[in-house]
C-alpha cells in the first residue's frame, strides 16, 4: 500500500469515528502532504475515548514508518545525568525517541484524562507521531 493509500484509509476511519468532520475533510486535496495534514488535524480534535482497534493498528503502522524514516534515537545510547543516573536529559525531536515514557511537565494534567497514553509532545505535534499506546504490561505497544 502506498503512503497516500495508507493516509486515505486512516483518514476515512478517522472521519467515520468523527462524522461531524466529513464535509470539511472532503475539501482536502488527495496528495500525501495535505492528507497528512488532515490526519494530524483529525487526531488533534478527537475527544479522548477508546480508539477503534483497526484505526489504532493503521495509525501505529503509518506513524512507525514515519519514525523509522526520521531515524530512531535509542535511549540506551544516551548519557545519564551525572546527578542521577535514572534521569536522561535530551533535547531534540521526541518523536524519534525509543523510550518507555516521555514526561513533559506541561502535559502532566492531560495524562489523567487518558490513562492509556502518556502525552509528552509539543502543541504542534500533539496527538500525531508521539502518542504511544501502552499495553496492560506497561510497555509500548
Amino acid at each position: 500500500m502506498s503512503q497516500l493509500d495508507e493516509l486515505l484509509s486512516i483518514n476515512k476511519m478517522l472521519v467515520e469515528d468523527q462524522p461531524q468532520y466529513r464535509r470539511d475533510s472532503g475539501s482536502f486535496p488527495k496528495d500525501v502532504v495535505n492528507q497528512r495534514k488532515l490526519m494530524r488535524s483529525l487526531m488533534n480534535v478527537r475527544y479522548p475515548r477508546m480508539i477503534p482497534q483497526k484505526l489504532l493498528e493503521a495509525q501505529d503502522v503509518y506513524l512507525s514508518k514515519e519514525r523509522e524514516a526520521k531515524g530512531v534515537v535509542h535511549v540506551s545510547e544516551l548519557v545519564a545525568s551525572p546527578k542521577d543516573d535514572r534521569l536522561i536529559l535530551w533535547q531534540g525531536d521526541i518523536t524519534r525517541l525509543d523510550a518507555d515514557a516521555i514526561v513533559n511537565a506541561a502535559n502532566v494534567g492531560c495524562a489523567k484524562l487518558i490513562p492509556l497514553y502518556i502525552l509528552g509532545v509539543s502543541e504542534e505535534s500533539r496527538n500525531s507521531a508521539t502518542l504511544r499506546r501502552f499495553s496492560s504490561s506497561g510497555t509500548a505497544a
